[in-house]
């Protein structure tokens, strides 16, 4: 079972996300304020910033690594909706969930839909914005390409864990033998 999400955040206590540690500057609402611990400042929703946190306790507690532990330089946020470090270890999750006990290929909208139904990844996906063209549908796509895009180039976390082929113009991955050993 999951730790419960910490409580609400305290000004001036300290705090950990996938870029670092961070202070506590203020709360309104749901809105936190925070300052890392080299000065720079950001902001988030408290729901998001309890889940990213209660995430990084889970796989500091873990048995087994949940996400490799090899830093990424895609950690910075596109337009501060998201980071690549926040929603990656989420499409990971889709895939596995999906592929385990498989030997298909999980495509591109499968694990758009499975974001579209995951719980932590629907507090990412309502903090993107939304108009006629960039829907939440949207948004998950472009995560998942994005996904796709670090694999292809090399910097993917998860390229021992996960094989793919391109079906149509869009890639699938699947655990590979490796991957569905340490699941």
């Amino acid at each position: 079972m999951p730790p419960e999400l910490p409580p609400l955040f305290i000004v001036g206590e300290t705090y950990s996300d996938r870029l670092g540690d961070y202070r506590v500057i203020s709360l309104e609402g749901n809105r936190l304020v925070f300052e890392y611990m080299d000065g720079r400042r950001s902001e988030g929703t408290v729901e998001q910033k309890a889940l990213i946190y209660r995430n990084l306790l889970l796989e500091r507690n873990s048995p087994q690594p949940v996400r490799p532990n090899r830093s990424s330089s895609a950690g910075v946020r596109s337009e501060h909706f998201f980071s690549h470090d926040e929603v990656f270890p989420l499409i990971a999750k889709v895939i596995e969930g999906q592929s385990s006990g498989s030997a298909d290929y999980v495509t591109h909208d499968r694990i758009v839909s499975g974001l579209l139904k995951d719980k932590e990844a629907q507090v990412f996906l309502d903090s993107c914005p939304t108009d006629g063209s960039r829907t939440k549908s949207w948004w998950a796509h472009c995560m998942v390409a994005w996904f796709s895009k670090v694999f292809t180039d090399g910097r993917s976390e998860w390229d021992r864990r996960f094989e793919r082929k391109r079906i149509g113009k869009k890639w699938a991955y699947k655990l590979t033998t490796e991957g569905s050993r340490t699941s």
